[in-house]
C-alpha cells in the first residue's frame, strides 16, 4: 500500500509512504481508514502492488462505493478470532495474485441476493479493509433462506444503507477444521462479506459506509 496512518498528537494522518506531506487528519483512525479507502476508490486502479485491480468502466461510474472494515485479528463475541496472518493470506490470494477476485459478492445479513462485490481489500494494521461497489440497479430478492419472499431493488437498498449511521459488517468463510478447537482461524477462504447493523455484528469492532463516486468518476 503506497499509503500509511500516522498519530500526530491527538490526531490520525494519512501520508504517502513515499514521504510529502498529509493527505488529510482526523479525530479517530477510523477517519483515516475511509479516506484511504476513498483515495483508491477515487484513483480507480491503485492496488497493493500499484496494478491495476479497481477497474471503471463506462457504465459503473455512478454506482456507490461502500468502505468496510469487515475484520479484525481481535477475539468477537463468539469467542472466534480471524488472525491476521488469515486475513492477510485472503488479501495477498485475492488481490494480488487475483486467484479468487469475483467472488466475493456483498450481501445483506448473510442472506437473499447480492448488492454489490467486493473490488478492493487490505490490511490496515490488524484491520481488513474492503471497498464493495453498488451492483447495477434491479430487482432482487433479500429474504433470508426459508423467508418468504421479500423483493425490492439494488437502489433502494444502497438509498438505505446510506441513510444508516450504526452499520456493522461480518463475513463468512471456509477454514480448517483443526483450527474450530481453538477458535483461531489460522487460515480462510472467504465466501462473502455482509453489512448488518452493528449491534447484530459479533465483532463490534466493523462498521460499513456509504461514499459516493465523484460526479466524474
Amino acid at each position: 500500500m503506497p499509503y500509511e496512518i500516522r498519530k500526530n498528537g491527538d490526531e490520525w494522518c494519512v501520508y504517502k509512504k513515499t514521504g510529502g506531506e498529509s493527505l488529510g487528519c482526523f479525530d479517530s483512525r477510523k477517519g483515516a481508514e475511509r479516506q484511504i479507502a476513498a483515495i483508491y476508490a477515487s484513483e480507480g486502479s491503485k492496488s497493493l502492488d500499484g496494478t491495476a485491480h479497481i477497474q471503471k468502466s463506462d457504465g459503473d461510474s455512478g454506482l456507490r462505493l461502500m468502505v468496510i472494515r469487515t475484520s479484525n485479528a481481535y477475539r468477537d463475541r463468539e469467542g472466534e478470532i480471524v488472525s491476521q496472518k488469515a486475513l492477510q493470506g485472503y488479501v495477498e490470494s485475492c488481490w494480488k495474485n487475483q486467484t479468487f477476485v469475483g467472488t466475493n459478492p456483498l450481501l445483506l445479513w448473510h442472506g437473499g441476493d447480492p448488492v454489490g462485490d467486493i473490488i478492493f481489500a487490505d490490511m490496515i494494521g490488524p484491520f481488513l479493509v474492503e471497498v464493495a461497489r453498488e451492483r447495477p440497479n434491479a430487482v432482487i430478492n433479500v429474504a433470508l433462506d426459508g423467508e418468504p419472499l421479500l423483493e425490492t431493488t439494488v437502489k433502494a437498498v444502497w438509498d438505505a444503507l446510506e441513510q444508516e449511521s450504526d452499520l456493522g459488517a461480518s463475513h463468512e468463510f471456509y477454514y480448517n477444521t483443526s483450527d474450530r478447537e481453538d477458535r483461531v482461524y489460522e487460515q480462510i477462504l472467504k465466501t462473502e462479506t455482509s453489512v448488518l447493523p452493528r449491534w447484530a455484528a459479533a465483532n463490534l469492532m466493523t462498521d460499513s459506509e456509504v461514499i459516493r463516486r465523484p460526479e466524474n468518476g
